[in-house]
């Protein structure tokens, strides 16, 4: 399986982008090549079909367990993902996060693709923004409405510098 290869803003219309048909480009290979698909490799492409994107609240961050708890504030509930590099930021509790998250069994949570990082105080223009460019936006499966409409708003209120922030550093 190639999915390794593909550059991670080009991971997102692996899930994102629907044909016809109503599949996407995992759904797809899944059922060209089913017969030939190991274990590991279908485990990887069951949590590209279940996984979903959202705006998370960053609640709490864990170095030792490498650990991140979110609050998804689209879809409602917890969770807790494993999240080295975004467990180990100084000063990432400051900020919401718009990701997909994929789940392999019950208990892992994993960030994919190009996540994108806003200040806590931009929050409620955020969540405000969001709902209108949803409703103006006229075709597209939610994925892909939902992922337009985030790569907009990061570019009005997105955290763009890894490195250095008026007001948060992240490594």
């Amino acid at each position: 399986m190639t999915v390794h290869l593909v550059r991670k803003y080009d991971f997102i219309w692996l899930t994102t982008y629907v044909d016809i048909n109503g599949e996407n480009i995992v759904k797809r290979y899944q059922r060209k090549h089913h017969g030939t698909i190991n274990t590991t490799d279908s485990r990887i492409l069951d949590a590209l079909l279940s996984s979903q994107t959202s705006l998370f609240q960053i609640l709490s961050s864990d170095t030792e367990s490498a650990t991140v708890k979110l609050e998804d504030l689209l879809n409602g509930g917890e969770l807790t993902i494993t999240d080295r590099g975004l467990s180990s930021s100084p000063g990432i509790n400051s900020f919401v996060i718009f990701s997909r998250i994929l789940t392999y069994g019950e208990d892992l949570h994993i960030t994919s693709g190009a996540a994108m990082l806003f200040p806590n105080r931009f929050r409620d223009m955020i969540l405000q923004d969001y709902w209108r460019l949803l409703k103006k936006s006229p075709v597209g499966t939610v994925q892909s409405k939902r992922y337009a409409a985030f790569y907009k708003l990061h570019s009005n209120y997105g955290f763009k510098n890894m490195i250095r922030d008026d007001e948060t550093t992240v490594a």
